[in-house]
């Protein structure tokens, strides 16, 4: 039986075509080598008009070749794909890379083990965040 999944993120990266530099393939393929992460999903989206987007699937072949595999394609439904697609400008690619970052698992084990059990978490993106410290710096 499969594993059951850890939390996984939702990363959107801007990129500049239709094809994912080897740039991003490498920084990918670091932190799966590292065990940083679990490469889960990976597809493009771009958004051609004011409503329209089109969704590119990943090539497994030139995913295989950067020494990269999907673990579970087609997690992201069309709904989410679309929604990304439309808070993109105009004319722009993005790659959409699903994650489970393992460290995060590592931690909850270790967590456990010592006997505190981690009972939740709570996203916050790093624009709220940041926004959140530089209200509080001003106020200082």
């Amino acid at each position: 039986m499969p594993r059951e999944l850890g939390a996984v993120q939702i990363l959107v990266v801007r990129i500049g075509s239709d094809r994912p530099t080897p740039a991003l393939l490498e920084s990918l393929l670091r932190q799966v080598e590292g065990s940083t992460l679990h490469l889960l999903d990976f597809f493009l989206v771009h958004r051609r008009s004011e409503r329209g987007y089109d969704l590119t699937e990943v090539d497994e072949a030139e995913f295989a070749l950067a020494g990269l595999s999907l673990q579970v394609r087609g997690l992201v439904g069309t709904d989410d794909a679309r929604r990304i697609a439309m808070e993109l400008p105009l004319g722009a690619w993005a790659a959409v890379v699903l994650v489970e970052p393992m460290w995060f698992d590592r931690l909850a084990s270790d967590l456990a083990r010592l006997g505190h059990p981690l009972i939740d978490t709570f996203a916050v993106s790093a624009p709220r965040a940041n926004a959140v410290w530089d209200r509080a710096r001003r106020r200082l």
